[in-house]
């Protein structure tokens, strides 16, 4: 498929782009994370030269960056990139936008991660009020970021 996107379409055509991010998707998926990163960085790079650094698109392959980076446990890289999405998405689409709402959340998880307990139940927390504010109590999202907090405070998250 990916092949006849970039015959047809181009290697810069947004569809082209988008099955890229998803065949990195399902790299990560099978636990190649290490592949997984070099997909994302390669389809990140692309997106910031053709949709530049600001674009939500852009945004989220950079996120996605950082969860490989998370999930191979290089957390502190994790946590630089995933703050510099968050400041960014900030100024570009406010406090109370999902995707800021979830680049909180990321940072939540890599502080659990990384034994800072405290400072992630605050996030946690605060991330719930607001997902609560704004996308409402039953949404999956702040669902999700509820479970996440109720396994960190039962002790279900370990630092890693």
């Amino acid at each position: 498929m990916l092949a006849d996107r970039r015959r047809v379409l181009g290697e810069d055509h947004p569809d082209t782009l988008t099955t890229r991010g998803t065949l990195a998707w399902l790299t990560e998926l099978r636990g190649r994370y290490a592949d997984a990163e070099q997909q994302y960085r390669a389809l990140l790079a692309d997106r910031e030269r053709i949709l530049g650094a600001s674009h939500p698109d852009t945004l989220i392959a950079r996120q996605d960056v950082a969860r490989m980076l998370g999930l191979q446990r290089r957390y502190a890289d994790a946590e630089r990139l995933s703050r510099e999405v968050l400041a960014d998405r900030h100024r570009l689409l406010g406090d109370d936008h999902p995707d800021t709402l979830t680049s909180r959340a990321t940072l939540a998880r890599l502080a659990a991660r990384q034994g800072r307990r405290a400072e992630a139940e605050e996030l946690y927390r605060r991330v719930i009020a607001d997902r609560t504010r704004v996308l409402g109590a039953s949404h999956p999202d702040t669902a999700a970021v509820r479970t996440e907090l109720a396994q960190l405070t039962g002790g279900l998250i370990q630092p890693v």
